[in-house]
């Protein structure tokens, strides 16, 4: 049907009304057939309306996004890696990257190797003093690790969450993941490398 078709790309408060015009064609054409008014014109300018209206609410989400940003002065980057990479090949990656400029500021970092459902999946966490462009340190971790950048995930961090996210690194995380920072301690150790690793001169004393 092209109203359900049309109506699962609508936000809920336009699908309800989407949704109306559904309710009225199920119980009047039985077998399913829209009326000619459904396929058309009202139906189009309706899908217009809406369309109209969720570009302006993602220019509001991306201003939101940049204001976030210059108020908050560190980010956590997440680097999720390939399966098939080594561990060995994945740390001299990241020291390659701690080298690099715009990393040169890092705080700390881990490597973690447990994913949902305790499934394999390595990645790294770090986080570092905001001083480049976002598009420069996903550039640079994608060009090191030789990854797609999709699998470089930023966050935002103020300096009155910093020490909630050093926690978060150092294993200190909910209940429902201690299962993962088991097993994640378990591989790093048989791989004789630290739980986490931190930059004591670059980390802020307050």
């Amino acid at each position: 049907m092209v109203c359900y078709t049309l109506c699962k790309f609508m936000e809920p408060h336009n699908q309800c009304q989407c949704q109306q015009l559904l309710d009225h064609a199920a119980e009047h054409y039985p077998n399913r057939e829209l009326p000619p008014i459904l396929q058309h014109e009202n139906l189009l300018r309706h899908k217009l309306r809406c369309e109209l209206i969720e570009q302006e609410e993602v220019k509001r989400l991306r201003e939101e996004v940049r204001q976030e940003l210059k108020m908050k002065e560190y980010l956590l980057i997440t680097i999720s890696l390939p399966i098939s990479m080594e561990i060995n090949e994945i740390t001299k990656k990241m020291e390659k990257l701690k080298n690099n400029k715009p990393f040169q500021d890092w705080l700390i970092y881990t490597y973690e190797f447990t994913g949902k459902q305790m499934k394999y999946h390595p990645h790294i966490h770090v986080i570092i003093s905001k001083k480049q462009n976002l598009k420069r340190y996903i550039t640079n971790v994608s060009n090191t690790f030789k990854i797609k950048t999709n699998f470089v995930d930023i966050q935002a961090v103020a300096n009155h969450e910093l020490q909630d996210k050093f926690d978060y690194i150092k294993g200190e995380k909910k209940q429902a993941k201690m299962q993962q920072v088991e097993e994640d301690q378990k591989i790093r150790k048989k791989n004789n490398l630290n739980d986490y690793y931190i930059n004591a001169e670059k980390v802020p004393n307050d």
